[in-house]
């Protein structure tokens, strides 16, 4: 169990259990994720935190930040000043077709006890979204994946949606 100590005293890889899925595509970002500890999990209700990575130095710099210790404002973590200040820019990547609409990128568990992650890149900028152009969830089993995958096809009967996967059926 981790301690509110080691959350503000130790090197984040330290305490956050770190996976890389890999981008399979020219185009694809990498993912960083971490899952957050169960002290942090049960007052924030969330369970996985991701930094979307374009280049192999954002990737990088990711590693880098994670590996020193989480800077602290007003009592409380601040990503925002460590590691998610190396991709915090706009999102440049992943139109993977010319003209493309809305790709979704499904990327598989990277080891034993990760989730299926599914990435989905708008064609447009948009506020709310990572890096302005991302959204990501994740889902603990295939079947899940399978049924968020039908939904996200019905929200975009306008746009083209294009579903990427390395091996899905």
């Amino acid at each position: 169990m981790v301690t509110r100590d080691q959350l503000f005293n130790d090197p984040i890889r330290s305490w956050m259990p770190i996976v890389i899925y890999k981008g399979y595509l020219a185009g694809m970002p990498d993912i960083v994720m971490g899952k957050i500890p169960d002290l942090v999990a049960a007052s924030s209700g969330l369970r996985w935190k991701t930094w979307i990575c374009e280049t192999r130095k954002e990737r990088k710099d990711v590693l880098k930040q994670l590996a020193k210790r989480c800077p602290v404002t007003q009592g409380a973590l601040d990503f925002r000043r460590g590691p998610d200040m190396a991709v915090s820019r706009p999102a440049s990547g992943m139109s993977l077709k010319p003209g493309a609409g809305v790709n979704v990128a499904v990327y598989l568990p990277p080891a034993e006890g990760w989730p299926w992650l599914v990435l989905v890149w708008a064609p447009h900028p948009a506020p709310g979204l990572e890096r302005d152009r991302y959204a990501w969830d994740a889902f603990e089993t295939e079947e899940a994946l399978l049924h968020h995958l039908r939904q996200l096809k019905g929200l975009f009967p306008d746009e083209a949606c294009e579903v990427l996967s390395p091996a899905l059926p």
